[in-house]
């Protein structure tokens, strides 16, 4: 999530499931998978946010309080905590290889973005091969 908005899947009291777009004015980026207990105002589309409704989400949400309580438990909390902790490890190499290496392994292509390598993978058509694991 980031403070222009994103998407989010919220789980109710009722253990029910809701997709929602979420806003909130906090500077920062939350990890993927990442499990938050917030506050806020829920707002239904109107008729001109059809395209909320085709993505399949109820509503929008502007956060009036977030906390970040983690990433989940379970198979997904596992596969999130090895891709943070493994990013982090990759981070403190330099150069396009720990690039390549983190799009390859852990599906993440921040480091690649708009070096060369990434602008070959495109000239060759193969860039859906550095995320393959995302």
């Amino acid at each position: 999530a980031n403070a222009g908005g994103s998407e989010a899947l919220l789980r109710g009291e009722d253990g029910s499931d809701l997709r929602v777009r979420i806003f909130w004015n906090e500077e920062g980026e939350l990890a993927k998978g990442s499990h938050l207990e917030a506050q806020g105002s829920f707002s239904p589309p109107d008729a001109e946010q059809k395209w909320i409704i085709q993505r399949g989400m109820v509503g929008s949400l502007k956060l009036s309080s977030i906390t970040d309580k983690g990433l989940g438990d379970g198979l997904w909390g596992v596969i999130d905590t090895f891709r943070a902790v493994n990013t982090a490890r990759i981070s403190a190499y330099e150069g396009e290889g720990a690039a390549l290496l983190a799009g390859v392994l852990l599906g993440n292509r921040e480091f690649l973005r708009g070096s060369d390598v990434e602008q070959d993978f495109l000239t060759c058509g193969l860039t859906h091969l550095v995320a393959v694991s995302g």
